[in-house]
């Protein structure tokens, strides 16, 4: 079982999108799953035709100390250059490392099949558990969004996002998302 995250949010316009997506899926990503302890990583678009929107990949880790590993500092200081380029194209860019927080439910983080569509919420500062708790099939984990401590909560779908309440105006962020054909898995 995998009890990191990676959660990459980056925000482009439709101007670049093409261009920033091509690197991402071609390049970046592969990139990174070649670093060990990198399990598995989905990449999802904000649904709808909003001229600026949201490209999110997760990557499940064995756990946030992958981030410290040599192998992944080095590729980070091999790519940095181009990293930087391509992310100057986004009007912004968010990247959180969490830890699965297990609660009563006892979820384990995301499922083993993607749903094909993705509901992310963060919940700012202390999120009551009773809003927590009424998102039963959500993966949640334990963040720090901007500055604040946080809970990002990752529920996946096939036909469409719960209609369960949970995701209110207590929600810092939240995105719907559909999962693009770019699913890398490291058996």
């Amino acid at each position: 079982m995998t009890n990191g995250l990676l959660f990459v949010c980056a925000i482009v316009d439709v101007d670049h999108r093409a261009h920033f997506d091509d690197w991402y899926d071609r390049v970046h990503l592969p990139g990174r799953m070649q670093v060990p302890g990198f399990r598995r990583a989905l990449r999802y678009r904000q649904i709808g035709d909003d001229p600026i929107a949201a490209s999110i990949c997760i990557y499940e880790l064995d756990s946030t100390q992958v981030l410290e590993s040599k192998a992944y500092l080095e590729l980070q200081a091999e790519t940095a250059a181009d990293t930087a380029a391509h992310v100057a194209e986004c009007v912004d860019l968010y990247r959180t490392v969490g830890e699965l927080a297990v609660g009563e439910s006892g979820i384990q983080g995301l499922p083993d099949r993607p749903g094909r569509g993705l509901r992310a919420g963060i919940f700012a500062g202390d999120a009551p558990d009773d809003a927590l708790a009424r998102l039963r099939q959500t993966a949640r984990y334990r963040v720090n969004w901007q500055g604040t401590p946080a809970v990002l909560t990752l529920e996946a779908f096939d036909d469409g996002p719960s209609a369960e309440p949970g995701y209110s105006a207590q929600a810092q962020a939240t995105w719907l998302l559909e999962l693009t054909d770019v699913v890398h898995r490291v058996s």
